[in-house]
């Protein structure tokens, strides 16, 4: 206990116990089933801060894990009762010398990170092909991605390399400093000590690249094969192919090609004419396009979720693809049609990837330059098996079983003996620690005796450190060179295979896993957007004057921000993130990038204490101030210019579940997907939102609509209780019975009257599975689409809904999206939409009133960009959201704040683009485009509204014009009620980003 307390008082970054609120959150991974319970879970700030932990663990005897983006489905960067020193937190950074072309990365960052700051300058190496894993794990281990072609694995761009050792001294290793270090620590994993920061070699990189799927149906699978088998005897250094087998949702075997150009469009469909030119077929579903190249590693980060059970290894192809592939999604297809052992329970989704480049520029590297060797012409190929149940046990069997079988297909047509290097493997996707001795001297050969010598010298005793680290994230627990070589595993991140069905057909992707409905139809968070809602709303950005507290004496106005900082820095205990820092950029990032702003500080406070300090700190010297949640508003209502902002989602995405009283302890930063986990492992639920990834204070404060408000009401129907921040500092409770005026305020006044920290919300029962998923219609069928729907809408149930929106595919061509949703399985929600799949004759409705003008019109507005042919167009997305509005209907219209509680659908208006330079000019283009889809809209109701009936949604309200008319559209006859409030506990509005309440007496 001394030894811990000691340890506290020297330990800068954060520390997690099981008592923590956020201790569940601390334990995420990538896959369920590499979670584990940690004794301490350790946030370290710097490279000290991991030396302390080291020495804290190895004098107390404690088992060591090191956690950078937790991608090993094996549990690599996971420990049981252990230390768990998670770096993503505060080492997530990279920082660019466009001179020297070098990035300085941190240890704990994801690839995302360096992606995005290397492609500022033009420039970009090697990482991986999902940008949410780690890049310690991924480099440690080899390092294989879509630029190897040309400038070969990651760790052949590795020029230097900080790490701390077992003993807590750290090092620098290069060519000319530990360089027997540095030859085993590129491929030889986390056994050598922890890397707090890499340094990389970039090259020039153009900023557009052609990428993305293709899915094929299994009758032409040969043509397929042969066709990029042809493809890759000729593969030149600038492409990239990704061949998949796998089951969708809906158990249907697919066939997907992930395709990869570095060049322009023109060029990639050229390059790879001989695929969508297969005779008979084609591709039912082609998404490639011309993308930014740092949207390149996202391609795959719709099917690699987290929060799934996955068993992932690899092998290797060591002939041409049309040997043995047809076989092997024969048998693959065989394997999963059902579960191995019980057929009431659903089967495995099996994944095989074979990632085909180039593998010229790899081999060059002589076999014994570093430790990693496998450099011959093969292939890796992943095996991975992925489900939802807890039965771990029983289900890795299984899955190690399926891995081995299909595997001996692959590897059993070897056209020549391969040389001892060529046979090696690749560590990354070594993940199932069983066969140690044989894997440990298969995967270094001829390199293991020189890296058990290294082993020795910088780890004789082979601590609880080392041998469990994952060296952060995507390597993995890697490799154990002592007396007894043990592999402790390794892996690549798996997609979890949800198949996207012909665009052509009515074919619904479905889910079986409640948690994955909120990330079915989320927008990239690249996207620069504006949203335009029916009723578009304001934002005010005016600077805070009249500050409530003067924090010190102001003799000048420097001397008194400058003192007034020094003084916040001793009481606060969250992190302060200012220009200078390198982790500013990711500090400032939004989910729409054209919502960014330079803001003087990013406060992350640690506590409602310190949120109380960071207001009186901006208030104090004048600066005006934001709060960021999930930062999902596009109009940069959660920035602010040369201001405070103050980022709630470190701390405070948190969820606290009392199952007796169905409850939820909501920290004020929580994403919905926090909240969702949580209270389904009870098997509670809450209305919160269709995309998961959103913040549940915004969405709170703005109403909330979500897949169980038809049953539930609105989210703000089920607040109980807030704990708000005010503009003083003050911290106050408000619920029905404590502040009711405030309480009746906040729900539907949006975030003008305080920040709160902590919602409670009401929770209800909840089925574990649902039947949700998209359905994609061609243009043709529209009217019967919509008459359909509508004849839906006109007796929906409480336990369903309907989101439906068109949309230009990735080729510019019209789409027709519904978006489905039914509480109970799949027979019923497929008999209870079964009008939809079957498409009859065209029926007479209120949405058929405007639908197909509104589709026809988005349309000819989007064909081209509206003033200048040579940019690209705008993305447009149209989205109707039906469901039954009785619960929402029975709440009186000035119960609360919120108003808008009549039977219409809200209609979401997104316009997306991707150039900076045009975002002034496209913002007003994309204003002028919702006002006329809008006018449409609403041009055909049926009979007059009532004034609450009128309101609309606020969360959709996110242009900064008309102001006035805006709010009093919104609140109407609350409006001088909500001033009063205002005027109560925010008199000199120091609160108001959003739509603005003006104080009144």
């Amino acid at each position: 206990m001394a030894t811990f307390e000691l340890f506290k008082s020297i330990f800068k970054g954060d520390i997690v116990e099981p008592s923590s609120p956020e201790y569940p959150k601390a334990l995420a991974r990538w896959a369920k089933n590499a979670e584990r319970n940690a004794r301490y879970v350790l946030f370290p700030k710097d490279e000290q801060d991991v030396s302390e932990a080291i020495k804290f663990a190895v004098t107390n005897n404690l088992p060591l894990a090191v956690k950078g983006g937790g991608h090993n489905p094996s549990g690599a960067s996971s420990v049981e009762d252990g230390v768990s020193i998670d770096l993503n937190r505060y080492l997530d950074t990279a920082r660019v010398d466009p001179d020297k072309k070098l990035a300085y990365v941190g240890g704990g960052a994801l690839w995302k990170t360096v992606d995005y700051a290397a492609i500022e300058h033009g420039l970009a190496t090697p990482g991986g092909t999902v940008n949410h894993t780690g890049v310690g794990g991924l480099t440690l281990g080899g390092g294989f991605g879509y630029l190897s072609g040309r400038h070969g694995l990651t760790i052949d761009n590795v020029v230097q390399a900080t790490i701390v050792l077992a003993d807590g001294s750290i090092v620098t290793a290069s060519e000319t400093s530990h360089s027997d270090l540095f030859w085993a620590i590129r491929g030889g994993g986390g056994n050598f000590g922890v890397v707090t920061e890499f340094v990389f070699k970039l090259h020039p990189q153009r900023r557009t690249v052609f990428a993305g799927l293709a899915v094929f149906p299994p009758p032409v699978l040969e043509q397929v094969v042969a066709t990029v088998d042809r493809w890759w005897s000729e593969a030149r250094e600038d492409e990239m192919i990704m061949l998949a087998f796998t089951r969708g949702p809906d158990s249907s075997p697919s066939i997907l090609v992930i395709l990869f150009y570095n060049g322009s469009e023109e060029e990639g469909r050229q390059r790879f004419k001989p695929l969508f030119d297969i005779e008979g077929a084609g591709p039912v579903l082609d998404t490639a396009r011309e993308i930014p190249y740092e949207h390149l590693n996202e391609l795959l980060n719709a099917t690699t979720v987290h929060g799934r059970r996955c068993y992932m290894t690899g092998t290797s192809l060591r002939s041409t693809l049309s040997t043995n592939a047809t076989q092997v999604f024969k048998r693959v297809m065989e394997l999963s049609e059902k579960h191995p052992t019980d057929p009431s329970r659903p089967p495995f989704q099996p994944l095989i990837i074979y990632e085909l480049l180039p593998n010229h520029n790899i081999c060059k590297v002589s076999p014994d330059a570093m430790a990693y060797r496998s450099r011959g012409p093969q292939a890796n190929v992943v095996v991975a098996v992925i489900w939802d149940e807890e039965e771990n046990d029983i289900n890795v069997k299984h899955a190690r079983a399926f891995h081995r079988e299909i595997a001996a297909i692959i590897t059993a047509s070897a056209e020549r003996e391969l040389k001892e290097y060529e046979n090696e493997g690749y560590g990354n996707y070594a993940t199932d620690p069983t066969d140690l001795q044989t894997k440990s001297l298969q995967l270094w050969g001829n390199n293991y005796p020189r890296l058990q010598k290294i082993k020795h010298k910088y780890d004789p005793t082979s601590t609880g450190m080392v041998g469990k680290i994952d060296a952060v994230d995507y390597l993995r627990k890697i490799y154990d060179f002592e007396r007894l070589p043990r592999v402790l595993s390794t892996s690549l991140p798996a997609a979890t295979g949800r198949a996207i069905n012909r665009s052509e057909a009515a074919d619904v992707i479905s889910t079986e896993n409640s948690n994955q409905l909120t990330e079915m139809i989320a927008l990239p968070s690249w996207s620069k957007l504006v949203i335009l809602k029916i009723n578009i709303s304001l934002r005010s950005e005016v600077s805070i004057s009249n500050p409530i507290i003067k924090m010190i004496d102001t003799s000048t106005t420097l001397n008194t921000k400058m003192s007034a900082f020094e003084l916040f820095k001793s009481v606060f205990k969250g992190d302060i993130v200012e220009p200078s820092s390198p982790d500013y950029r990711k500090a400032l990032a939004r989910w729409a990038v054209n919502s960014e702003r330079n803001a003087r500080y990013v406060l992350f406070p640690k506590d409602e204490q310190d949120v109380s300090e960071a207001v009186k700190f901006a208030t104090g010297i004048s600066l005006p101030l934001a709060v960021k949640g999930g930062g999902h508003n596009p109009s940069g209502a959660s920035s602010v210019e040369d201001g405070v902002s103050i980022d709630l989602n470190r701390y405070f995405d948190t969820a606290r579940i009392d199952p007796e009283k169905k409850l939820a302890y909501v920290g004020g930063g929580a994403l919905w997907k926090t909240v969702d986990y949580a209270a389904i492992e009870h098997g509670l639920a809450t209305p919160g939102g269709t995309v998961n990834h959103t913040g549940v204070g915004g969405l709170t404060l703005g109403g909330g609509f979500g897949y169980l408000s038809g049953r539930h009401g609105l989210t703000i129907d089920n607040v109980v209780q807030a704990t708000i921040v005010l503009a003083d500092g003050s911290i106050v409770t408000a619920s029905e019975t404590s502040h009711p005026d405030l309480f009746w305020a906040i729900r539907g006044g949006g975030n003008n009257f305080g920040i709160v920290t902590e919602f409670v919300l009401k929770l209800h029962p909840q089925r574990r599975t649902v039947f949700g998923g998209i359905v994609v219609f061609p243009p043709p069928v529209l009217e019967q689409v919509v008459a359909t729907i509508d004849q839906w809408w006109s007796e929906a149930r409480e336990d369903e809904m309907i989101m439906f929106g068109f949309a230009r595919g990735p080729h510019n061509q019209p789409s027709i999206l519904a978006i489905l949703f039914y509480n109970g399985s799949e027979e019923e929600g497929r008999q209870r939409f079964k009008p939809l799949f079957d498409i009859g004759t065209s029926l007479r409705s209120t949405i058929s009133a405007n639908a197909p003008n509104v589709f026809k019109r988005a349309m000819e507005l989007s064909e081209k960009h509206p003033t200048d042919p040579s940019l690209p167009p705008f993305e447009i997305f149209i989205n109707y959201e039906l469901l039954p509005t009785q619960n929402i209907c029975k709440v009186p219209a000035d119960a609360m704040a919120y108003r808008s509680r009549g039977p219409q659908a809200n209609v979401l208006v997104v316009v997306t683009w991707d150039i900076e330079e045009q975002d002034q000019a496209d913002v007003k283009h994309a204003r002028a485009f919702s006002r006329e889809i809008t006018g449409i809209v609403n041009a055909s109701a049926e009979r007059g509204l009532a004034e609450y009936e009128n309101s609309g949604y606020g969360n959709y309200a996110t242009d900064p014009t008309d102001m006035q008319t805006r709010s009093l559209q919104l609140w109407g006859n609350n409006y001088p009620r909500l001033q009063k409030i205002k005027h109560r506990y925010d008199p000199t509005s120091v609160f108001n980003r959003w739509i603005p309440i003006h104080p009144s007496p």
